[in-house]
């Protein structure tokens, strides 16, 4: 964001987040699994929560809690080439991991552990205790 602070002028893709706390709270839970039977074959855990949340949301906040400026939109094309240059080791695929909704079903693991799924990301990332560290985190992160 400091290096390419505009972002596409398309529709925001989602992703799959999770906060810490949540990820802690399921990883830790030590269901029974079923048995891995053909009847009941091994099953994927996507930890993340239910709701995919959009790019755009996720930037807001983190060009509050970084207090950078807001930068208007730029054509992808024109975004890819500027990313190209400022970070020449993101590859395509890990370029397109961030403009392209990218997100996953987690209703096994909610359905599994029978967890609440919590306030959801955007909710703990306003109100998470890491917050604090993130923040000096970031903020100290070579530009």
């Amino acid at each position: 964001m400091r290096r390419v602070p505009a972002w596409p002028d398309q529709p925001p893709p989602r992703t799959s987040v999770i906060a810490v706390e949540d990820l802690a709270r399921r990883t830790t839970y030590r269901p029974h699994p079923p048995p891995h039977t053909p009847s009941h074959p091994s099953t994927t855990y996507h930890a993340a929560d239910p709701q995919p949340l959009p790019w755009d949301d996720l930037l807001a906040r983190l060009r509050t809690l970084l207090r950078l400026p807001q930068a208007p939109p730029i054509p992808l094309c024109e975004h890819r080439s500027l990313v190209r240059r400022s970070l020449p080791r993101l590859t395509d695929h890990q370029y397109a991991l961030l403009t392209q909704d990218h997100w996953y079903t987690t209703q096994n693991i909610w359905h599994t552990t029978r967890l609440p799924p919590g306030p959801g990301f955007h909710q703990r990332l306003t109100t998470s205790t890491s917050t604090t560290w993130y923040t000096q985190h970031l903020a100290q992160t070579p530009h």
